[in-house]
């Protein structure tokens, strides 16, 4: 029998799930390559300048993104604060 590797476990229990247990694989061989493509402008490569709104009431960071060269804009982007 093939000897599992150790992955990370998520509590399900400690978010009041019924599910016990989760194992998580994450792949990160591309990490780099992913941070470097959401950072990058799509039209032009230019790296992008972010502005951040946070809200502490709602617990959200709004974020949006501005090429300096091509002055495009971002889709504005909604990150939950845990």
């Amino acid at each position: 029998m093939e000897k599992k590797k150790d992955r990370p476990v998520l509590d399900l229990d400690a978010m009041n799930s019924t599910e016990e247990k989760v194992n998580i694989h994450i792949d990160c061989s591309k990490s780099s390559e992913l941070v470097q493509e959401y950072n990058s402008c799509i039209l032009c490569g230019t790296e992008l300048e972010f502005y951040h709104v946070t809200d502490f009431a709602d617990e959200v960071v709004f974020e949006e993104s501005t090429c300096p060269s091509c002055h495009i804009k971002s889709k504005k982007k909604a990150h939950r604060l845990q």
